[in-house]
């Protein structure tokens, strides 16, 4: 494993951070995240976050995206709801 260098806006540095290999067997268009709490990377669900990197779309609540962020569901921006279900955004 090597080391990388991540930047980091809070601070206005850069950190030094330890390159781990994701897993094996993760599906097409799968993301992960760092969990601080179980000190490991975690892979999102297909259907809940997913990278279409051929086409270059995002989808959250789906995991065929039409557009450049497709999503599925509520939004809510200061705890008022923007938009309900199905939003397609290009």
């Amino acid at each position: 494993m090597g080391m990388n260098f991540v930047y980091n806006p809070l601070e206005g540095k850069f950190d030094m951070i330890r390159a781990i290999p994701i897993k094996r067997g993760i599906a097409q268009g799968q993301m992960s995240f760092w969990d601080n709490t179980l000190n490991k990377w975690v892979h999102t669900e297909t259907s809940e976050l997913f990278w279409d990197d051929t086409n270059k779309r995002v989808g959250i609540g789906t995991d065929s995206p039409n557009t450049a962020c497709h999503v599925i569901g509520e939004i809510k921006e200061n705890n008022r709801e923007l938009l309900r279900y199905n939003l397609l955004l290009s």
